[in-house]
């Protein structure tokens, strides 16, 4: 991985830039013709939660995390300081454990970029529950779906996620894409 790190250079945020541009609102839906797939540089790559998964060396495809109760998550993550999550969709950092504070602070450097590093998102919260209390979740499906949904937004000044798992799952395919 530190070789096509090294290798991708400045190029890695125009690739952001375009594999984020390019990839379609129906890259999931199995009827459409570049399901799972993403054009980049004349090139068509795969991209899905399985590759994710390999990349991440993990085996646990089809268990989402999405139908635990959020009531439950938010006795873990905070004890019993609030019964509801909150209804703007955002919880302040400060309610939560120690644990759960410090792999909110590595979730949002690491995986989940923003620009707001105090709130913690219903799916962050539902990440961070899974990880703390060691349950298997299909986490490459999770990030997939945070992928595909900031493509949606097309939100220019939000951060993109997950860039270097972007590039170590796409430049192998087509290494060639560095050269362009």
């Amino acid at each position: 991985m530190l070789a096509i790190a090294g290798e991708i250079g400045p190029h890695w945020p125009i690739i952001m830039r375009e594999f984020i541009c390019n990839l379609s609102k129906d890259i999931a839906d199995p009827s459409n013709p570049m399901f799972h797939k993403v054009k980049l540089k004349g090139q068509v790559f795969e991209f899905t939660h399985v590759l994710i998964n390999m990349h991440y060396g993990r085996h646990n495809e089809g268990i989402t995390g999405s139908t635990l109760k959020l009531y439950d998550i938010i006795k873990t993550l905070i004890g019993n300081a609030l019964s509801a999550w909150p209804t703007k969709g955002q919880l302040q950092d400060f309610f939560l454990s120690l644990r759960y504070v410090v792999m909110h602070k590595v979730a949002i450097a690491n995986l989940v970029p923003t620009s707001n590093n105090t709130n913690v998102s219903e799916v962050v919260g539902r990440m961070m529950y899974v990880m703390g209390s060691e349950q298997e979740m299909d986490s490459g499906r999770v990030i997939f779906d945070q992928i595909v949904d900031h493509s949606r937004t097309r939100a220019k000044l939000k951060p993109i996620g997950f860039p270097s798992l972007i590039c170590s799952i796409l430049i192998p395919q087509h290494p060639e894409v560095l050269k362009c």
